[in-house]
């Protein structure tokens, strides 16, 4: 693994500072977190480049993208706690990804978030303490048979879900507000388990269900 030390910077604030910042994370005024970014702002840390980087990093306010990763596990992010207003945490093509515990602290991503094409990923409890997606979540062409990992999850801005193996909603019950467009297609979800879901939600959006529009 590479050090790209000339082009990182890391520096310590106070998390209500951050522009946009968000209450739901529970911290007091006197707390200051590890705030990370990459330089220039295009950058984004990537596995076996400059993961390194964000070792102990609580805030990242630069995307990070695991993107054709040969590896079973992503490492190095255990302390992240928030993805910033322009950082999207993309994991597409990952083959061999079996474990994303090193997610296993954040609570809010500001911007996308997407797990696409892992296709030996079964399990999502990775993402035990996420609560708020503010942009668009994409489950697309994972194994998963439910959403365990995501009971916390209260809000998104758009969810689109493509999981052919995919069971039961019952995880998803404390969702309560999409904030634009709900997409599911789930072969083995009955019309039946997909209103019961729908029921307590505020959609903003069109409902698509089994790649049809849908009326709740």
């Amino acid at each position: 693994m590479s050090s790209v030390n000339d082009t990182s910077t890391e520096k310590d604030i106070v998390v209500n500072d951050l522009n946009d910042a968000d209450d739901t994370l529970n911290v007091s005024d006197q707390r200051t977190s590890k705030v990370c970014e990459a330089l220039p702002p295009e950058f984004i840390f990537e596995p076996d480049t400059n993961l390194e980087e964000l070792l102990g990093c609580e805030v990242s306010l630069s995307p990070i993208q695991v993107v054709e990763y040969p590896g079973t596990k992503i490492t190095g992010l255990d302390s992240l706690r928030e993805m910033g207003p322009i950082a999207s945490l993309i994991i597409r093509r990952t083959p061999n990804l079996v474990d994303v515990n090193t997610f296993a602290n954040l609570t809010l991503v500001k911007n996308d978030m997407q797990i696409v094409d892992a296709p030996i990923l079964t399990d999502l409890s990775g993402f035990r303490s996420l609560r708020r997606v503010e942009k668009g979540l994409n489950l697309e062409f994972i194994p998963i048979k439910n959403f365990n990992g995501l009971q916390d999850l209260e809000y998104v801005g758009e969810l689109i879900v493509d999981a052919d193996q995919l069971e039961s909603l019952e995880e998803l019950k404390n969702l309560t507000e999409i904030n634009g467009d709900l997409s599911l297609f789930a072969p083995k979800i009955s019309e039946t388990q997909f209103r019961e879901f729908l029921k307590g939600k505020t959609i903003a959006g069109n409902v698509y269900f089994q790649d049809r529009p849908f009326t709740p």
